[in-house]
C-alpha cells in the first residue's frame, strides 16, 4: 500500500516543492504511484504520462509528472507534442531539456521548453535561455514546484538574448503563436538583472 504522503516524502530533502500544484493534482498523481522492490527496498514508481513506461519517482520526476499533466489538462497541449529529457545540442556538447512542447505545425521544432529545478532562479533562467537559444523555442518556463516563471525569448541584435516575462501562459486551443506586443508588457534583461 502506498502511504498518503508518498510524494511529499519523496521530495522532502530536495530543492523541490509541491505548493504550486493543487491538492487534486497531487492526489491524482499519488493514486497512480505503485511500489516495486529494488535491491530489497520498496521504491515508488509511476507509469509516465508521456513516455508510457514505468519510471522511478525521484523529486524531479514528481514535479515533471505533475507539470506535464497540467500542460495537457489545463493548457490543452496534446500528449504527442510533449517530450521529456529532450536532447539539446551545444556544438559537440549535448544536454537534456526537462520538458519540451513541440510546435503544432512543425512537429520536430521546440515551441516551449520547461526547465525544472536549479535551486537558484538565476541559474535556472540562464540554463533556460541557453536551451531556448539552441532550439529556437520562443517560450520557456522555469519551476521548482513552488515558483513558476514563464518567458518569451526576444532575439536581440547583440547577445545576450532577453527573456521577457509572460503575464499569461499560452493555451494550445486558443493560441498557437504569440505575437501581440500587449501580451509581453514586462521585460527581463539578463545583463541588468545579473549586475544588481
Amino acid at each position: 500500500m502506498i502511504q498518503p504522503y508518498i510524494l511529499q516524502t519523496i521530495i522532502k530533502d530536495s530543492n523541490y516543492n509541491l505548493s504550486l500544484f493543487s491538492a487534486e493534482e497531487i492526489e491524482n498523481l499519488r493514486t497512480k504511484v505503485f511500489s516495486k522492490t529494488i535491491r530489497g527496498k520498496e521504491t515508488a514508481f509511476v507509469n509516465c504520462v508521456v513516455r508510457d513506461k514505468e519510471i522511478q519517482l525521484k523529486p524531479e520526476e514528481v514535479v515533471r509528472q505533475l507539470y506535464a499533466v497540467r500542460l495537457m489538462e489545463k493548457y490543452g497541449y496534446a500528449k504527442k507534442r510533449l517530450a521529456f529529457e529532450y536532447s539539446v545540442s551545444f556544438g559537440r556538447e549535448k544536454k537534456s531539456a526537462d520538458i519540451v512542447v513541440f510546435d503544432k505545425d512543425r512537429t520536430d521544432t521546440a515551441y516551449i521548453i520547461v526547465e525544472l529545478k536549479k535551486p537558484r532562479l538565476n541559474d535556472g533562467k540562464n540554463q533556460l535561455r541557453s536551451y531556448c537559444n539552441a532550439t529556437g523555442a520562443p517560450i520557456g518556463a522555469w519551476t521548482n514546484g513552488e515558483q513558476i516563471f514563464h518567458y518569451n525569448r526576444k532575439i536581440t541584435a547583440k547577445p545576450p538574448t532577453i527573456l521577457r516575462i509572460l503575464p499569461i501562459f499560452p493555451m494550445q486551443p486558443k493560441v498557437s503563436r504569440i505575437s501581440r506586443p500587449s501580451v509581453f508588457p514586462a521585460r527581463f534583461d539578463y545583463q541588468r538583472q545579473n549586475s544588481q
